[in-house]
Order: structure tokens, then sequence, then C-alpha cells
């Protein structure tokens, strides 16, 4: 596994529960660091259990490349529990190779 990911977002070999069925994860390849503040992870999800209630399009495999922030990692301890949101609301859509990009500054402000 990628050191980085190992230490910030730690989810190769995770299960999700979603809408559309329980998704095992796997990070497909290192996280790109080529940009100064920028990282993208390349994610794989590959099907475990569809579940029976969902009625978008059957896929047993999934894409997703997920652009993030390094500083926001640095800064902000909750931003990795947020991504877990991102990727859970990319599995209960009907997206089945999608590019997102999640940056601190889309985030809605937490109240005091």
């Amino acid at each position: 596994m990628d050191a980085f990911a190992a230490r910030h977002l730690p989810i190769d070999g995770q299960i999700f529960v979603a809408r559309s069925g329980t998704w095992k994860c796997e990070i497909n390849g290192p996280v790109d660091v080529s940009g100064v503040d920028r990282r993208i992870f390349y994610l794989d999800f590959k099907l475990v259990e569809p579940d029976t209630r969902w009625s978008g399009p059957t896929a047993h495999k999934r894409k997703l490349e997920l652009r993030t922030s390094l500083a926001s990692f640095t800064f902000d301890p909750t931003y990795a529990g947020w991504l877990l949101l991102v990727i859970d609301g990319f599995l209960g859509s009907e997206e089945i190779d999608h590019m997102q990009e999640a940056y601190e500054v889309e985030r809605a402000p937490q109240p005091l």
C-alpha cells in the first residue's frame, strides 16, 4: 500500500456499504503527488454483494479518481472522515467511472 494512503486515508481493503450494495475498496497504484498541494487517489471498488433494492445501473466494478489536498490532511484531523462521506456518495450514485474533486473549501462550515 502507498505510504501516504496508509497514513492519511487507510481504506485499502475496506468494505463500504452503500445504497447500491456492499463494495470492497482497493487502491490502484500509488497516490499521485505530482502537484504541490494535490494528492490523487486512484480507487477501484469491487462488488461484494448487490443490494436487491438498487434500481440504478448494475456494475461489478467501479472506479473513482479522488482529488484532494495535502494541506487539508495536515491541518484538519476530520478531513479523512469527510472523504469517506464523499466516497459513500459516489457508491450511492449511478456513476461507474468518475473523477471527484474534494477539497477543503468545498466543505460546509462546521458549527461552533
